[in-house]
Formats: structure tokens, C-alpha cells, sequence
């Protein structure tokens, strides 16, 4: 048999070897994994439930002047005594 034949073949079982290791970890869930390894699982975290969607995006209003606070705002009121004017510090 031709040596480039031979590394065909070994190239195709090693694929199939790799390729049954993959099936085996498909079909095995993760707490049998860690048990035939012998390792501590670590449980999963739990899943939080998504806020309900807000088609307003109003997040508050201000009680100085009555802006509605958006959760994203390219504006902010232009009265200085209002708790909705931008404060800076240094």
C-alpha cells in the first residue's frame, strides 16, 4: 500500500476517533461528565427572568418641572434650580 494511502487512512480514523468522542459528549449530560472525570460539578446559575418591555422608555419624572427622564436623554432641562439640570464637578 502506497505511503500516502496509509496517512489517508490514518488521517480518516483519526477523524472518526474524534468524532465519536464528540457523539459521547453530546449524548452525556453534565453531571455524568464530572462523575465519570471524578470532578465536582459546579450547578448552573439561575435564570433571571427579563424585565416586561417598555414601549414608553420613560424611566421617572422629574417633580421640579415635569421632564420625563428617558432611559437615554440627548437633553436636560435649562432651568438651574431644577434637580434635572446636568450638576458639574471637577
Amino acid at each position: 500500500m502506497p505511503a500516502y494511502r496509509e496517512q489517508e487512512l490514518g488521517r480518516r480514523a483519526l477523524d472518526l476517533i474524534r468524532e465519536q468522542g464528540r457523539m459521547r459528549d453530546l449524548k452525556e449530560t453534565p453531571a455524568e461528565k464530572a462523575k465519570r472525570i471524578g470532578v465536582p460539578l459546579i450547578p448552573a446559575k439561575p435564570k433571571v427572568p427579563a424585565a416586561p418591555f417598555n414601549p414608553n422608555r420613560t424611566v421617572s419624572v422629574c417633580g421640579e418641572c415635569g421632564l420625563e427622564m428617558k432611559a437615554v436623554m440627548g437633553f436636560v432641562c435649562s432651568r438651574a434650580n431644577c434637580p434635572c439640570f446636568p450638576q458639574v464637578t471637577a
